[in-house]
């Protein structure tokens, strides 16, 4: 089994102003509309995923952490959308 190391609550709390942070230039860059549809959602992920991908297998620590922010800002946005007329 892998050992892994118990993760510290001011480490978490840095974490999750990071990403709230990482929200906010992202609303403003780009508006604050919602997605228009699930599979809206799906491409961005699937986008976001594969430059994540790129960054685990070339990129550096900084890298991969910008891409970890996209991605779950990516997901936070999918979670902002629900009106998608189901």
């Amino acid at each position: 089994m892998i050992k892994r190391p118990q993760i510290k609550k001011d480490a978490e709390d840095e974490i999750l102003y990071r990403v709230q942070r990482w929200l906010e230039m992202r609303l403003r860059q780009k508006g604050r509309r919602q997605l228009a549809s699930r599979h809206e959602l799906l491409g961005i992920l699937d986008e976001e995923m594969a430059e994540l991908r790129e960054a685990v297998h070339s990129g550096t620590r900084a890298a991969i952490d910008s891409e970890c922010l996209d991605v779950a800002v990516a997901a936070i946005m999918g979670l902002l959308s629900p009106d998608w007329g189901w």
